[in-house]
């Protein structure tokens, strides 16, 4: 049989009234293959549904992702679709709200009412009697959580206070944002505080997430009149495949931590080869909660050779610019020589405990060597260099705890 290799659907962004209909057009590589069928989803009914032919009708306005997803290989693409309403209504929230009508729980429902899709509704008024405001019970730490349906890349976010009384309810409460499907503010990362004020705008934030989290500080209630929430969608998708060179089934991750991949995830943990976008670092650990055995990749790697195939249990990924390799304490001195080397080079390795692992990497990111030493190494050990080619490396050598990185020039 010929196997699908990917999927493209167009147009990849729409436009679309309240009431209206239309189709989308997908196009299956190679076009031969064996099983073309297809599945569609909609991020949010709410606001487009999408049938099984990838008819699309539009609901209410608002922004939601239409995915296809491939039947043979489980490849994907996406489609952005914006709804506007013409008749207008209620609706305040201005163009390019991401969180209009957006799924939202909150920890608690307040017996007078306020359920949390009132804080996605379109509407500002901070008059709890207006029916347009969240309200959850009294109670420590109480919290509001949005899910966009996709990841985007978040510019600015809005949030509108409760006018007829308990404004100051809100000061000190945080807005957080993860790409994690989870209430645990571990999984999240802050990116403001909140006042009192009625209005506020957090502008220039260039975080990306799926996940808003809008959590008290204390105890007391939580009253939100509307969240809105401003970007793009990212472009910034590392996809991990379970075959060499791109292929076999695959899992598309973005900037974030991902503290337990599952078999569920992706199918028996295999890994063997990624796909990274440019400025994008990815740590990939063989145990969850980021423990154990650790490899950082930086570029397109075609195949993870010498890497047991259940070396993925949980992800790190961030900008090159937003988090670098600790280093191991300062009176840890760790020597690489020769340098410049030829066919061997030597680490004098001083005082460093525990299991030991290095990972030499090529001028473009790529693996190309690792050796896992554990416990078993000396104060000094020497490498074999005869396989690879002359140019710049980075050796990395790391623990479970830390990470030191070293330039090795190879030049015979």
């Amino acid at each position: 049989p010929i196997p699908v290799t990917g999927i493209t659907v167009n147009p990849d962004t729409l436009a679309l009234e309240v009431g209206e209909t239309t189709s989308l057009t997908v196009n299956i590589q190679p076009a031969n293959a064996d099983n073309t069928n297809v599945t569609w989803s909609s991020a949010d009914d709410n606001i487009v549904t999408v049938n099984a032919n990838g008819q699309l009708t539009a609901v209410a306005a608002g922004q939601a992702v239409i995915t296809v997803t491939t039947v043979d290989g489980d490849f994907t693409d996406t489609t952005l679709i914006t709804v506007t309403d013409a008749n207008g209504g209620n609706d305040t929230s201005p163009v390019g709200n991401i969180a209009l009508r957006k799924s939202a729980i909150q920890s608690s429902n307040s017996p007078n009412g306020g359920e949390a899709k009132l804080a996605v509704d379109g509407n500002t008024n901070g008059n709890f009697s207006s029916n347009s405001v969240s309200l959850t019970d009294e109670e420590e730490n109480a919290w509001l959580r949005i899910d966009l349906g996709a990841v985007y890349t978040l510019t600015e976010i809005r949030i509108f206070n409760r006018t007829d009384c308990c404004s100051q309810d809100l000061d000190d409460a945080g807005i957080y944002v993860s790409n994690v499907n989870s209430t645990n503010i571990n999984n999240f990362t802050e990116v403001a505080r909140l006042t009192g004020d009625i209005e506020q705008r957090f502008e220039s934030l260039e975080v990306t997430g799926r996940y808003i989290l809008i959590r008290q500080n204390g105890i007391k209630s939580l009253a939100i009149a509307e969240i809105q929430a401003f970007g793009e969608l990212s472009n910034d998708e590392v996809v991990l495949f379970e075959d060499c060179d791109f292929a076999g089934r695959s899992l598309g991750l973005f900037p974030g931590d991902y503290p337990h991949i599952t078999r569920s995830d992706f199918p028996n943990n295999i890994l063997s080869s990624l796909k990274i976008p440019e400025g994008l670092t990815v740590e990939l650990y063989d145990n969850f909660n980021f423990k154990g055995r650790k490899i950082t990749l930086v570029a397109d790697t075609p195949c993870l050779e010498g890497i047991d195939d259940d070396f993925f249990s949980s992800v790190r990924i961030y900008s090159g610019t937003e988090q670098q390799p600790s280093a191991f304490e300062e009176d840890i001195e760790v020597i690489v020589y020769p340098n410049p080397a030829a066919d061997r080079f030597s680490m004098f390795l001083g005082e460093l405990d525990g299991a030991l692992k290095m990972s030499i990497f090529n001028s473009i990111g790529q693996l190309v060597m690792i050796k896992d030493f554990g416990l078993n190494y000396d104060n000094e050990e020497s490498v074999d260099l005869s396989t690879l080619q002359n140019g710049i490396y980075r050796v990395v050598l790391s623990t479970e705890n830390d990470t030191i990185v070293k330039s090795l020039l190879i030049n015979r």
